[in-house]
């Protein structure tokens, strides 16, 4: 993650001139005969760029004139003092302190702030998140409550990119990529939970029914090395981002799913009397680690604790 770049300005040009250059080119008008000012600290992540704003009262508009000038972006918009409210596609919502909403700069919308107030804005390049341009249409401000379902889960998840102590999320850029993506996949679940969509336009039956199928075959599957997002997805004739979704639905990724259960069974596996004399790297490779160094590693890491150490506790 790149070092954050805090920015300030108290002058309705210089405002604009900041936002305009941070975001994509937008009108602003001030609410109250207040001098307008804020500021703007802002942070990358792989791809994503996440930007805290706190600013006096204003509305801010991208009408149909500037939605093909700037970045074409997914966003999602969290407030975190105050509220706000935003319209774009048709659709009007508050947001309340906590909550979040999803829109987009290729359609012009409408962000207004009665109140002095802090929003974090996280956004991608619109060609680096999976949606069809229907399901963002579908789902663009529609609030998503940070006390409740998902958003309980991902809100706070979002905040971690500014809450956090100096270096905690120092990672390689590809780990970071990935991340960035994932941080996408939960809030565009988030929201089209709270717009009560499907996953996707093509989903077959009920979520929950579908994550107890995939659950079922992944836990009869963790002894197959080559299990993997992929295989998992062609099995139900899903694609890999619908698999995704109906995971991010609980807050987890289908990779830390299968790593889970395949320690869990390892861990089983230790604790009984079968597996004496049996090689750790053995038990490892029965439960899908192909390598003895990663089972250990990831074995101590979740229990604290080594596979032979604790076999030897539970002998």
């Amino acid at each position: 993650m790149r070092p954050e770049v805090v920015e300030s300005a108290s002058s309705l040009p210089r405002w604009a001139d900041l936002i305009n250059e941070r975001f994509v080119p937008l009108q602003i008008t001030p609410i109250s005969s207040t001098q307008l000012s804020g500021s703007v600290t802002t942070v990358h992540l792989g791809h994503m760029q996440a930007s805290s704003v706190q600013s006096t009262s204003q509305v801010f508009t991208r009408p149909p004139s500037l939605t093909g000038s700037g970045r074409e972006l997914v966003a999602v918009g969290a407030v975190e003092e105050g509220h706000g409210f935003l319209e774009q596609n048709g659709r009007q919502c508050e947001v309340a302190e906590g909550s979040f909403a999803v829109y987009q700069t290729s359609q012009p919308f409408v962000w207004a702030f009665p109140d002095t107030c802090r929003l974090r804005v996280y956004a991608w390049p619109r060609a680096t998140v999976g949606i069809t341009d229907n399901e963002l249409h579908n789902i663009t401000a529609v609030p998503v409550i940070g006390s409740r379902g998902l958003g309980r889960s991902v809100a706070p998840t979002l905040r971690t990119l500014f809450d956090r102590e100096p270096g905690d999320l120092s990672l390689p850029n590809a780990i970071e990529s990935r991340f960035a993506d994932n941080l996408a996949e939960l809030s565009i679940t988030a929201a089209l939970a709270s717009r009560g969509l499907p996953l996707s336009d093509d989903d077959g039956g009920t979520i929950d029914s579908l994550l107890t199928k995939i659950k079922v075959f992944i836990e009869e599957h963790l002894d197959d090395v080559e299990l993997s997002s992929a295989s998992i997805a062609a099995e139900f004739f899903i694609s890999t981002r619908t698999l995704n979704r109906v995971f991010a639905q609980n807050a987890i990724t289908v990779g830390a799913w299968v790593k889970g259960r395949r320690l869990e069974r390892a861990k089983s596996i230790l604790r009984g009397r079968a597996s004496a004399g049996v090689p750790i790297a053995v038990v490892g490779y029965r439960c899908g680690f192909t390598s003895a160094t990663t089972f250990n590693r990831e074995f101590t890491r979740r229990y604290g604790i080594s596979p032979g150490r604790y076999r030897t506790a539970h002998e």
